[in-house]
């Protein structure tokens, strides 16, 4: 009993106001997350970022998965097999039979082929990966659906795995759509029209979202598994800390590397790690201010003080980051542009540039919640406080700076973020972040940055087979990309994620950064 009465105070403190909803649910049968931020949509055809992929991965299934800890290998989920045909362009799924969405509609290809049309049409960050390799979608029959595409795409099969790939309830998602919206973006920002493990119950903005378990599951449900998922927005790494401590959150996510070193071997408390394939960096806008003077930017990245980022702030949860492709995917040498701290360097590359002494401001709008976000900005603005230059960092929400990014009017002159790998090949860091078709919430290049001669290297390596000249060919994009330095490479990323031991279940996958399974989770 008392348990039921901490778990009715918790939810009461932390307004979740589900009424009967929570009535007889032990602790145990809930498993909770400390985020720091809210999504900045719920709706698989625009979602970006980990935090709304976290909702979508648990509401919606995809016709194959992620194969436990593999960034290339995929196993069926929705599929319960599939053709690969014409040398890699023609790939049938043959779909499991029964399964159910959320209002008891079944799942059949026509939602298959409205779900895949329906990202496309929307054209967001997801929806230009799939537009780019499929042709055309065919329903065969009611279990059977055939996809056509425009060239072979090795890592085709890891993006249907993603959360862009999520298959929709086709008929109440149509019903919601208008002549305005005919995708229905506005009633899917906050809404789920999915076949997965959970349901939306709600989600109070800025405080939490809350799943609970949807009984009708086509795979069925163990006595051991969780009814209900709490999301929680707590801004603070030390708060997500203290509440991992205490037991009141199962999981927390970018805990600060202070405070890892504080629980580490801390009793009830296990730090899970992998290697991963995200990288964090610091963007330049190159089309606002100095900015746009490649010395510029050149003196701000000699500016930089790596080792003091790394080993003082980070201390040492990071490795150092060479160029804009993780070191698991690619081999930097000394032909590449070699950017470390070298003041003079720097401030030789500013006076070329016609500021000898500094003498400008760059604003710098940094995430909320995110210890490295903040640990960079502030070595970077003391980095080049020798430089002359001052820096005024302004720390915003994600969904802020989101917005803003995908704007180039607003987007800021300098930010810092991540890259998570959506599949384990070099194309992906590459063209999204630097090709110019890539500008705003088309992509992820948000230094507005563009090359010519980049974006045809680029058009050109992404659907080669030939993997030597192809390897050729985006070294030397990279090349270029680190001579016109749109940005400082920070460093690369672990997976971290610190949870209590007695959740049993979790897999890191470095495709699936921060975003557990919690079908997959027990106690």
């Amino acid at each position: 009993m008392g348990k039921r009465v901490s778990l009715l105070l918790f939810l009461f403190i932390f307004g979740l106001s589900l009424g009967g909803l929570a009535l007889g649910l032990e602790r145990s049968k809930i498993v909770i997350v400390a985020t720091p931020e809210d999504p900045t949509t719920l709706d698989p055809a625009v979602v970006w970022e980990p935090k709304g992929q976290l909702v979508i991965k648990n509401c919606y299934n995809t016709l194959v998965v992620m194969d436990k800890e593999s960034a290339t290998q995929v196993k069926g989920e929705l599929a319960e097999r599939w053709e690969v045909k014409d040398e890699g362009k023609t790939y049938i799924f043959y779909l499991v039979k029964g399964v159910k969405f959320h209002d008891g509609t079944e799942l059949t290809a026509e939602d298959v082929k409205y779900s895949i049309e329906r990202t496309i049409g929307v054209d967001k960050g997801p929806g230009g990966q799939l537009k780019e390799i499929i042709k055309s979608v065919e329903v065969v029959d009611k279990y059977t659906v055939k996809f056509n595409l425009n060239h072979p795409a090795p890592w085709f099969l890891t993006l249907l795995a993603q959360s862009g790939a999520s298959i929709l309830n086709s008929k109440l998602v149509k019903a919601h759509a208008t002549d305005k919206d005919p995708w229905a973006l506005d009633w899917l920002h906050d809404k789920v029209a999915g076949s997965g493990p959970y349901k939306l119950d709600r989600w109070v903005h800025e405080q939490q979202i809350v799943l609970v378990k949807n009984p009708d599951y086509f795979k069925g449900w163990k006595e051991n598994q969780f009814d209900m998922a709490i999301i929680r927005t707590v801004k603070e790494p030390s708060e997500r800390r203290l509440l991992l401590e205490k037991g009141d959150v199962d999981i927390a996510f970018r805990i600060s590397e202070d405070d890892l070193l504080k629980i580490k071997d801390q009793k009830g408390i296990k730090v899970m790690t992998q290697p991963s394939l995200t990288i964090f960096y610091i963007g330049f806008n190159v089309k606002k201010g100095p900015l746009q003077d490649v010395r510029v930017r050149k003196a701000l990245a000699y500016a930089f003080d790596y080792d003091a980022f790394i080993n003082d702030a980070m201390r040492g949860f990071v490795k150092r980051l060479s160029g804009p492709v993780p070191s698991s995917l690619w081999s930097y040498d000394e032909s590449y542009p070699q950017y470390k701290r070298d003041i003079e360097k720097a401030k030789k590359l500013l006076a070329e540039a016609g500021y000898p002494n500094g003498g400008f401001t760059l604003d710098f709008i940094v995430e909320t919640g995110g210890d490295i976000h903040k640990q960079a900005a502030l070595v970077f603005q003391q980095s080049v406080k020798e430089l002359g230059i001052k820096v005024n960092i302004q720390f915003l929400s994600w969904t802020t700076i989101w917005a803003k990014m995908s704007k180039e009017e607003e987007a800021p002159q300098i930010f810092d973020t991540h890259w998570y790998a959506d599949y384990a090949d070099v194309e992906n860091f590459l063209y999204y972040q630097y090709h110019s078709s890539m500008w705003g919430d088309k992509g992820f290049n948000e230094s507005y940055y563009k090359n010519a001669e980049v974006d045809k290297l680029l058009d050109e390596a992404r659907y080669m087979t030939d993997e030597a000249k192809r390897k050729e060919l985006f070294s030397k994009a990279i090349k270029m990309i680190m001579e016109d330095c749109p940005a400082i490479w920070c460093a690369e990323r672990l997976q971290i994620v610190s949870i209590r031991d007695w959740l049993k279940g979790y897999v890191l996958n470095p495709i699936y950064y921060e975003t557990p399974n919690f079908y997959e989770l027990y106690r």
